[in-house]
């Protein structure tokens, strides 16, 4: 859960200033890909 609240984290911060840059569009998504399976096995679960 930790990886999920520093991923929304990241999110407000590159969003603070009304834009997203490329780089931060890039970090965003390589954090994405490596949330994303352990929000997949919590959704399974709970299923």
């Amino acid at each position: 859960m930790q990886a999920l609240a520093d991923q929304l984290k990241a999110i407000v911060q590159a969003t603070a200033d009304g834009r997203i840059s490329a780089a931060e569009t890039a970090q965003l998504r390589q954090q994405w890909e490596q949330v994303k399976p352990t929000l997949e096995a919590l959704v399974q679960n709970s299923e």
